[in-house]
């Protein structure tokens, strides 16, 4: 299964191997990434077309304090029915042990039962940023899952397949650096292709 957050790798995040998300934040305040940027408009790269996705930016504004807004659009319509939903989420750069991890949080979700499922949620990614480009890896919901139950961490299994890691934010930090190497996938490409205008 596959599930479209954000329009990176398909676009900016695309959870590969089914839904794995976190009731509580990865973040605390020690660890934003507060000299984190991410601001401006991103294209993702489309593995279908091989190339970047300039149909479907995302632009990624900063709100201060390593917090930033994401705002894109997607097209679920066709000729006969054209439909377009406006979605955003919340994102903020956190660093555990000289790795860099992204807190998602999606809001206003469409209502696609996924993303309404997914809202008030957190996802985990972890990135690497190199000037402006971007590479995220995304939890793996199996690998996480067996992970959690040998470390008796307390998980749910929901619809869709979905695992939610039910720990507090210590014990998710240590789950997610311990295991860093097992857990994650590779899921998505990005590029910047403006960054933000600078003001008068």
């Amino acid at each position: 299964m596959r599930i479209r957050l954000l329009p990176i790798g398909i676009a900016l995040l695309v959870l590969a191997g089914g839904c794995c998300d976190s009731k509580q934040p990865l973040y605390t305040p020690e660890t934003i990434k507060r000299d984190l940027d991410l601001a401006g408009t991103w294209e993702g790269y489309d593995p279908r077309l091989e190339k970047f996705d300039s149909d479907s930016p995302i632009t990624i504004a900063a709100l201060g304090d390593g917090k930033f807004e994401a705002r894109w659009s997607e097209n679920l319509g066709d000729a006969k029915t054209p439909r377009v939903e406006k979605h955003s989420a919340i994102l903020r750069g956190v660093e555990l042990n000289g790795s860099l991890y992204l807190d998602i949080e999606l809001l206003n979700p469409a209502q696609d039962p996924l993303p309404v499922f997914l809202a008030g949620e957190h996802q985990i990614v972890l990135a690497q940023l190199e000037g402006d480009r971007l590479q995220l890896a995304s939890l793996d919901r199996h690998k996480v899952k067996a992970c959690a139950a040998a470390d008796n961490l307390h998980f749910t299994s929901g619809e869709w397949g979905a695992v939610t890691l039910d720990e507090p934010t210590a014990s998710l930090q240590k789950f997610v650096t311990t295991h860093r190497n097992k857990i994650f996938e590779l899921s998505g490409e990005a590029r910047r292709v403006a960054r933000p205008q600078a003001a008068d």
